[in-house]
């Protein structure tokens, strides 16, 4: 979803760039990600096992998928001098605030099997690349409908073939965030020659059961969203019921904020999901 996302970003503005998929990444000779890296100014890493369940119940293969391999592009690039992006998550703050947003200063404290790999591949990142941004972002929508992990087509469909209503955690805080704005805002930092770690969201946070909700009245869909405690979702994953964010230092540098969660969505659903949303209605 983001990286499809930034490729187009990247046409538009006439970038040259490449389309890398990770089955060409050696795990056992650094050498061969040196020279395939070589030729390249910025390497924008947005691969990612984000099944946090399957997380739970294989942590090897999540180790290996989200830390190991971030640790060998990240030392291919230390290698290169070029940038390297990291796409991370604002799940690596843990659960120890129970409503205020996470910034960059607070201490990452992972409860799950996925956030720590990620968390791990931050400070492989850390340790390798002098030139890196780690983006934390989260609650990712976007993209094309047809996608499995397209949250808000899911939920859309949830709606038109479920019976009266359908249920949505109503104790679940984050920022629901357009991959769009992610997008744009990681080239820009790249642009600017920015480096660190950037909480990088929608404006304002939301429970699952208001981004449920918002969902269905853009759409144009009448449907009751009844609200249910976290416990009613059986998960292996430890996940925090708290997952908003504060993007305190893009403020800080200067940069325009992303936009509130609520105007993007209506913009993609209007936008991006307009032709798909009416075969739906219809059918």
């Amino acid at each position: 979803m983001l990286g499809s996302g930034i490729a187009d970003h990247l046409l538009k503005l006439k970038y040259s760039f490449d389309l890398l998929d990770r089955s060409i990444i050696s795990y056992d000779d650094d050498s061969k990600n040196i020279s395939l890296l070589n030729n390249y100014d910025v390497i924008i890493h947005a691969a990612a096992n984000t099944n946090a369940e399957e997380c739970e119940k294989n942590p090897k293969d999540c180790f290996r998928d989200n830390t190991l391999l971030t640790e060998k592009l990240a030392y291919a690039s230390s290698k290169t001098g070029c940038t390297f992006v990291f796409i991370s998550s604002t799940g690596v703050y843990g659960k120890y605030e129970e409503s205020k947003p996470y910034t960059e200063d607070d201490i990452a404290r992972p409860t799950t099997v996925h956030h720590k790999s990620k968390l791990l591949a931050e400070s492989a990142v850390t340790k390798w690349c002098k030139s890196y941004l780690i983006i934390r972002t989260g609650w990712l929508f976007g993209g094309s409908p047809i996608n499995a992990k397209n949250f808000v087509a899911r939920r859309i469909e949830e709606a038109l073939n479920e019976g009266e209503f359908i249920e949505s955690n109503v104790q679940q805080l984050g920022c629901p965030t357009w991959s769009e704005d992610v997008a744009i805002t990681i080239i820009k930092l790249v642009e600017s020659l920015q480096v660190g770690i950037f909480n990088v969201v929608n404006q304002g946070s939301a429970t699952r059961f208001d981004y449920v909700r918002h969902i269905l009245v853009s759409a144009g869909i009448s449907k009751d969203v009844r609200p249910v405690n976290a416990d009613s979702f059986k998960r292996l994953a430890d996940v925090s019921n708290n997952e908003s964010a504060e993007c305190l230092k893009l403020s800080q540098i200067g940069f325009d904020l992303l936009p509130p969660w609520q105007l993007s969505l209506d913009k993609y659903i209007k936008q991006d999901l307009s032709a798909w949303l009416s075969s739906k209605s219809s059918s």
